[in-house]
């Protein structure tokens, strides 16, 4: 019995003889730790699946767009601003979707360290602020809707910002001082009422004391989509195999390594209509 698309004008046949999913992922863990991490969980992936599996991390967000609309990659990892654009742009569609600890949404906030003496986002104003990328959710849109809300001006409010990548860059850059505020992901104890204690946050592994002075509305988890080279045959397939992730052994731990993500669960693109509205508030055009 041969695998489904092997031999049969489907994905692998695309691929050639290495029958090779690749999956592309975005620049988070790309030191050597993140790439055993990785290694870990492409075989995991590989051994479910029967077929060799290689995680590609890309640089930027802008480099795993364009791996995604130029079907480089079968599937890919995807924040909700990606995914939305992506989608919209070149027909991939949603298999999975992260969910954290039971939460299924996560929220932007703007940041501050402990000792700052900032504590309403009006006290902003003037200030430098560290910004992950255009295409960020947490880390750029809704916490700028989050401002413009409070009827500030995102643009005008700051004395410099800074795009800096990565959650992990603008959490460094606000505990050594170099700028004043960051932006980046925050999850509550109650994921309906941002009045609840912070239960994990882009900054929880920082060695300096932070908080939150704005937080914006929910977002959906992050995904895990096809692109259109992928065989309908195979979609299924792998969403049984990631839904399953979080029972195996090797996979799960690397799962929440990379991705801090407790499960994936099924995800539907009407999930992300208030990413649309985000993006479209921002000017993006989809």
């Amino acid at each position: 019995m041969s695998t489904p698309g092997l031999n049969s004008g489907g994905l692998w046949v695309r691929l050639g003889t290495l029958a090779t999913l690749v999956f592309a992922v975005g620049p988070i863990a790309l030191d050597a730790e993140g790439e055993r991490v990785r290694a870990t969980l492409a075989a995991a992936l590989g051994r479910a699946l029967r077929v060799d599996v290689e995680i590609r991390p890309a640089l930027t967000y802008r480099e795993l767009l364009g791996w995604v609309g130029r079907r480089e990659v079968q599937i890919a990892w995807l924040g909700p601003a990606l995914f939305v654009q992506a989608h919209a742009r070149f027909g991939v569609e949603p298999l999975v979707r992260m969910e954290r600890e039971g939460r299924a949404s996560f929220r932007g906030a703007l940041f501050v360290r402990e000792d700052a003496d900032i504590t309403t986002p009006e006290q902003l104003a003037g200030k430098r602020v560290a910004w992950v990328d255009p295409d960020s959710c947490a880390g750029f849109l809704f916490p700028r809707i989050a401002l413009a809300q409070r009827g500030l001006d995102p643009d005008r409010l700051f004395a410099d910002m800074r795009i800096l990548g990565s959650h992990g860059a603008v959490v460094a850059a606000v505990a050594s001082s170099q700028v004043d505020i960051g932006a980046t992901f925050v999850e509550h104890v109650d994921p309906d009422d941002p009045s609840t204690a912070i239960a994990r946050a882009g900054w929880s592994q920082a060695d300096v004391p932070m908080r939150a002075v704005l937080t914006s509305d929910p977002i959906p988890g992050d995904v895990i989509a096809a692109t259109r080279v992928l065989d309908e045959r195979w979609r299924a397939r792998i969403v049984e195999v990631l839904e399953a992730l979080d029972r195996d052994p090797d996979g799960a731990p690397a799962m929440r390594a990379l991705f801090q993500a407790a499960r994936l669960v099924p995800a539907v693109s009407d999930d992300y209509a208030p990413v649309r509205d985000a993006l479209r508030a921002a000017g993006v055009r989809i």
